[in-house]
């Protein structure tokens, strides 16, 4: 048996509508199949950053190569640690 809400509408004086919400199921599990696309998109830019890259500006930095590559890593950390409170904080006041 599902459990009714009452809801008030102020726009439209005091006029009530009641929702039924359906019982949880409780055979089926919840899927987190959407987090698979997300995370092999990470790991291969990490993959790519980690191999590929540096040989391909060998040519351009030289030894230094690890050097840059290890600031770029570092500064998307930082861009990361700052960026990820404001987002959610653009989320809680706009919604998703």
């Amino acid at each position: 048996i599902g459990v009714a809400e009452t809801v008030e509408c102020e726009a439209a004086g005091a006029v009530e509508a009641v929702f039924e919400r359906p019982p949880p199921l409780e055979d089926e599990a919840p899927s987190y199949a959407f987090i698979l696309p997300v995370l092999f998109v990470e790991f291969l830019a990490i993959a790519v950053t980690r191999s590929l890259l540096p040989g391909r500006l060998n040519a351009f930095f030289g030894d230094r190569v690890y050097v840059v590559i290890g600031v770029a890593e570092t500064v998307k950390g930082l861009l990361a640690f700052a960026a990820c409170p404001l987002f959610g904080k653009l989320s809680d006041v706009v919604g998703r």
